[in-house]
């Protein structure tokens, strides 16, 4: 691969990923911040929300309902401290996982 070629395949992957951030901050109605590392990694938004750039993917993929996944954050923040570290993705709680139905010791 050509030097030209490898700073084409960069440049396509981060306007991939420009596009999708976009496409969510629309969806969501909430601004985008910054990666949170490297650009395609971990997203962050409104001073507040991090996202896995395929979580984001999946919510507008899976045309979720807005807000759903902003819930989905809200709720595994305050579960968290009593659920010993297990964690319900994204994909479950899509599909109706909820953390209320997880028994707290």
């Amino acid at each position: 691969m050509t030097p030209a070629q490898l700073h084409k395949l960069n440049h396509d992957y981060q306007h991939s990923c420009k596009s999708i951030v976009d496409a969510f901050c629309e969806k969501q109605d909430i601004p985008f911040d910054d990666w949170q590392g490297n650009i395609g990694e971990v997203a962050c938004f409104q001073d507040h929300y991090v996202f896995h750039l395929s979580d984001v993917l999946l919510d507008l993929n899976k045309q979720t309902p807005k807000g759903l996944i902003l819930e989905y954050y809200e709720e595994t923040i305050h579960y968290l401290q009593y659920l010993e570290g297990k964690q319900i993705n994204y994909a479950s709680y899509i599909m109706g996982a909820r953390y209320d139905k997880i028994p707290i010791k």
